[in-house]
């Protein structure tokens, strides 16, 4: 692996995450990172960041959690798989499964994350993946 220590640093960021915190994606992200979702994409690590800022929209609550991760051939990819929960501020839960692409540049930081998801699918309000990332 390239550098699986930025990628340890991401991931514990990732599933910290809060509103407030968004702007430290430029410790893990090249100036020019590009980031892609289904919904959207941008360059730079402040489009990046007000990418990530949009999931707090009305007030929300968000946790992230990594399920698995696998490393590239070419050693600089990494997948992350991962489960997100979605709380508005009128209680309203939603979840989403999904998977980044991440890749790492030649300087050691995140030049690209693509992330792949099905946008129609909502995870059931009281499965137990739900209750799990509610007790994190």
């Amino acid at each position: 692996m390239h550098d699986t220590g930025i990628i340890d640093n991401y991931v514990r960021w990732l599933e910290t995450l809060t509103e407030s915190g968004v702007h430290r994606v430029g410790m893990f992200a090249a100036r020019d990172i590009r980031y892609r979702t289904p919904e959207g994409e941008g360059c730079g690590a402040n489009a990046t960041a007000a990418i990530y800022a949009r999931m707090f929209a009305d007030g929300a609550t968000v946790k992230t959690k990594i399920l698995d991760r696998a490393t590239g051939q070419d050693e600089r990819t990494v997948y992350l798989r991962w489960d997100r929960i979605v709380t508005t501020r009128t209680g309203q839960i939603h979840g989403l499964s999904g998977m980044s692409e991440i890749l790492i540049g030649m300087e050691g930081k995140i030049v690209s994350i693509i992330e792949h998801w099905n946008s129609v699918s909502e995870a059931p309000k009281h499965n137990f993946i739900t209750r799990w990332l509610k007790r994190k």
